[in-house]
Formats: structure tokens, C-alpha cells, sequence
């Protein structure tokens, strides 16, 4: 195989060696399949978010008094801090594994089989 690489190149040859398409194939697939599951965890985060504002909005419109508002919007920023650091936590996990993937199909796989034991990212 770099017999034949070194032999191609020349001024208009690919100065990449040969690649396996079939084991390409199959690292792009997963990597997508681990994109589009990070992506989803963020939409869910999202989701997550959205049904906290929809809660404390009601709450704060049948709000009474300021004090009372006061509160509730207090609740409502230490709900929305912890979805955000969740999500920051399972960034912070889920991208350099990722990118570790992208170098490795190996680490994918096993980054998988690991996901597979546990429920975050």
C-alpha cells in the first residue's frame, strides 16, 4: 500500500495515503450517530428549560405581592442555573470525547459500549 502511495505521488497526485472507505463508512456513521445523540440530550436540555419558564410564569403572574414575585423568580434563576450547569457538564464531557473519536474509530467504539452502561452523554 505505500509502495503504491509513494509510486502515485507527483505534482497533481492526492498526498494522502490510500483510505479503507469501508472503515471510513463506518466511522462517519457512528460519528453522526454521536452527534445527532448529543444534539438530542440538548434539545431535551431545551425542552427542559422551556417547561421550567412556562411553570414559573404562571407562578409569577398569579403572584400576589413583590415579595412574593421576588421568590419566585429566585426559585425560577436557581432552576434555570441548575439545568445550565447540567448541560455544561454533559458538554464538557460529550465534546472532547467526540473529538478523541474523530482521531480514533477505536475510542468511539469504546466511548459507545461505555454510554451503553451509563445514561449521560
Amino acid at each position: 500500500m505505500i509502495r503504491e502511495w509513494e509510486e502515485s505521488t507527483g505534482p497533481d497526485a492526492n498526498l494522502t495515503p490510500p483510505v479503507d472507505k469501508s472503515k471510513l463508512s463506518v466511522a462517519r456513521k457512528r460519528l453522526y450517530e454521536r452527534v445527532e445523540h448529543i444534539n438530542r440530550a440538548w434539545l431535551d436540555s431545551m425542552r427542559e428549560m422551556r417547561r421550567a419558564e412556562a411553570e414559573f410564569s404562571i407562578r409569577l403572574f398569579s403572584c400576589k405581592d413583590a415579595e412574593g414575585a421576588l421568590t419566585i423568580c429566585d426559585q425560577w434563576l436557581a432552576r434555570r442555573d441548575a439545568i445550565i450547569e447540567s448541560e455544561r457538564k454533559a458538554f464538557d464531557k460529550a465534546w472532547p470525547e467526540l473529538l478523541e473519536a474523530v482521531k480514533s474509530p477505536r475510542a468511539l467504539k469504546r466511548r459507545e459500549q461505555d454510554a451503553d452502561r451509563d445514561d449521560g452523554f
